[in-house]
């Protein structure tokens, strides 16, 4: 009969007078433990070798290496060795899935100056406002490891690599080409859990100061709160305060609607292309291209618009107040005659444009004044000017041609404006009430200034004829 191959032991852990064979926990490695002396007999090697293959152990042995490192052992008089004799094949590790975010849109940290060091709890290092179309994060995808074998010959499974987690929500796309995600709008990143948005409505459930720091969004802005003093904020879309606007910068290329009221200090500056509407409006500096509202009150403010201005149904006092279309209020001024200048008519851009035009206007005159009496020198002495000479009187020549061009397209660009300033001799200022002393009203280059209490209703206009403002007890509207 013949002989049966006598079963494998499988064993972790071989031990004898000369040796002991220990297999780590991960099964990837044998190690032997001996005097480093014995391994120069060649019997002591082959029971290594047998008890191995006893062991089950299909790894073949580093016999080689095991060598070098007794002899090593030997020179250094260690007493016993521990060497990896026999291994496996590790498994590859995966490489994970991750996401690679495009901007810096959740930080809450706060801004800290590089030159002083000092925290400044106004501006968040955030930035989560982004703009339609713009890449938010790319995902890198996961890549699988590659199984290993262990001492015994059994496969090691390599670990299955982490996948990301983000869904996308109803402003975000996929984007194919750059494997990532896109917003389908202007807005602020938002990520609850794994989903992943862009809110084009941003709505604040408090106050804007400490706890949120300066805002900007891209889209419509909703504030439950007030804007506190110091603060910024600026937004592509409406901003709506359902509280109180405080001494700060805010700044939107829409309509901003204060529930309350603006208490703002007039070093403060309130952008609001759209136009403004608020309860009332207190030592504030407002610039619009769009109309100016309050219901209460305008006091103690500097007020520009290229619309009108509404408080009809309240009163201006204080400061003053320019608007292009016209201006409407109940009470003008105030019993103590405290000055008030309301101004319609005046287009403040383009009175800006045409009065920095001018002034450009008159710093290249004056440099073509040095220009002139250089080149014309130049020029009567031509025969006998030097190379070099000539180059300069070249370049002055160019340069007074780039002056006079300049110039002209200046004036071609101001005789246009004035044109357009001219339209301003159309509006009107409506008092329906009353007028106190001290109140100013301009129209166009026309000023009445008033030294009497006047009761309304009052329209004061441009009289073409006399140049000068008229006061009529006729209302007219204003035209839009």
């Amino acid at each position: 009969m013949a002989d049966m191959e006598s079963p494998v032991k499988n064993e972790t852990q071989v031990e004898n007078s000369s040796f002991r064979l220990t297999v780590t926990e991960d099964k990837l490695t044998v190690m032997l433990h001996c005097c480093p002396g014995h391994l120069n007999d060649n019997q002591f090697i082959s029971n290594i070798q047998q008890e191995l293959e006893k062991m089950g152990i299909k790894a073949q042995p580093d016999l080689q290496s095991l060598k070098l490192a007794a002899e090593k052992a030997a020179k250094e008089g260690q007493e016993g060795i521990e060497f990896p004799v026999a291994a496996g094949v590790s498994p590859q590790r995966p490489q994970d899935g991750k996401i690679e975010w495009l901007g810096d849109f959740f930080s809450e940290s706060y801004y800290i100056d590089p030159e002083t060091h000092l925290i400044d709890f106004h501006q968040k290092t955030g930035i989560p406002a982004v703009e339609k179309d713009q890449l938010l994060v790319k995902i890198i995808s996961p890549k699988e490891g590659q199984d290993g074998v262990d001492v015994f010959g059994k496969p090691c499974k390599a670990e299955k690599p982490k996948t990301t987690k983000i869904r996308p929500g109803s402003n975000v796309f996929w984007d194919d080409k750059e494997n990532g995600f896109r917003a389908k709008c202007s807005g602020r990143v938002k990520l609850v859990g794994e989903l992943l948005d862009v809110e084009n409505i941003y709505r604040i459930n408090g106050n804007v100061g400490a706890d949120t720091g300066n805002i900007k969004h891209n889209g419509q802005l909703i504030i439950q709160g007030d804007i506190e003093s110091g603060f910024k904020v600026e937004a592509t879309g409406d901003i709506e305060v359902r509280g109180l606007v405080y001494p700060a910068e805010v700044i939107c290329d829409g309509k901003l609607v204060v529930r309350e009221g603006i208490n703002e200090n007039t070093s403060k500056l309130i952008k609001a292309k759209g136009g403004v509407v608020a309860n009332y409006i207190l030592n504030a500096s407002i610039e619009s291209d769009g109309p100016v509202a309050a219901k209460k009150e305008i006091f103690q403010s500097e007020i520009k618009t290229r619309d009108m201005v509404n408080c009809r149904d309240g009163r201006i006092a204080g400061g003053e107040v320019m608007a292009m279309k016209g201006i409407m209020v109940g009470e003008a001024g105030s019993k103590a005659n405290v000055e008030t200048t309301l101004i319609a008519g005046v287009d403040y851009q383009l009175h800006g444009k045409f009065k920095s035009n001018n002034e450009e206007m008159a710093k290249i005159k004056e440099y073509l004044k040095k220009l002139n009496p250089a080149a014309k020198k130049l020029k009567g002495n031509l025969r006998l000017l030097t190379d070099a000479q000539r180059e300069i009187m070249t370049q002055i020549t160019f340069k007074i041609a780039e002056c006079e061009e300049q110039l002209e397209i200046l004036e071609n660009e101001n005789k246009k404006l004035v044109e357009e300033i001219h339209k301003g001799k159309g509006a009107i200022i409506v008092i329906y009430n009353m007028i106190y002393p001290g109140v100013a009203l301009r129209i166009y280059d026309a000023q009445h200034d008033t030294r009497e209490i006047l009761m309304g209703p009052i329209t004061a206009l441009y009289d073409k004829i006399t140049s000068k403002i008229a006061l009529t007890s006729e209302l007219r509207d204003i035209k839009e």
